[in-house]
């Protein structure tokens, strides 16, 4: 009976390491479980943005990762200003001690409270954030689901990097973008102009209707 208790708890105490979940800070130092599956969950206020999963190898040590939704820390973010666009910024330092590429998901972001998708997967755009400026890389990603039903898209990569997910494509893509991050003096003349248009001159909106902001304005 010992024996069967002391396995119980020895399947449990594994189980328990191969998860690494962060509600708040959304990030922090990881112990993978050594030769085993490993999953790291992003998100805070029961709002799940991102899954990282990976078989650890044999020696593994401990790594920093970190998600943001901050656009202050885009340096293109100016640029998605007036678009429907979600913002996934992850640091990993070192590396991750995985024996092949690890699978990220990024959470769809574009659902309503009923679950049901806003915007098409297939009317996405995917950017990755460079040096160099935006790369389209919607391409390398995959629309699918979690065993919950939550749409998700999927990428392999040992080095996660920055992406945003936008329901409008930005016109232009290459290093000429201006690196210009969105100020609050950028939000407060936006405010004034909207202030003195009439009703029907509001982001397009007729009269009486609601303007529909950024995502990162909400």
């Amino acid at each position: 009976m010992k024996k069967w208790i002391s396995l119980l708890l020895a399947v449990l105490t594994a189980s328990a390491l191969a998860t690494a979940a962060f509600a708040s800070s959304m990030g922090g130092v990881v112990k993978p479980n050594e030769n085993g599956d490993n999953t790291v969950t992003f998100g805070n206020d029961n709002v799940t943005y991102a899954k990282l999963s990976f078989k650890a190898d044999s020696d593994a040590e401990k790594f920093y990762v970190e998600l943001s939704t901050d656009w202050d820390d885009c340096a293109y973010g100016a640029d998605f200003y007036d678009l429907d666009a979600y913002l996934y910024a992850f640091t990993v330092n070192p590396s991750i001690p995985a024996t092949s590429a690890p699978t990220l998901l990024l959470y769809n972001r574009f659902v309503d409270e009923d679950g049901e998708l806003t915007v098409k997967p297939g009317d996405v755009t995917i950017y990755q954030v460079k040096k160099t400026g935006l790369t389209d890389v919607t391409s390398s990603f995959t629309a699918t689901e979690t065993g919950d039903g939550d749409p998700v898209f999927a990428i392999r990569t040992r080095a996660p990097g920055t992406y945003v997910i936008s329901a409008q494509k930005v016109e232009n893509t290459s290093g000429a973008l201006s690196p210009r991050r969105v100020t609050d003096a950028d939000r407060a003349e936006e405010k004034r102009d909207a202030a003195s248009k009439p009703a029907s001159d509001v982001s397009g909106a007729a009269p009486g209707t609601k303007a529909v902001l950024p995502s990162f304005a909400k």
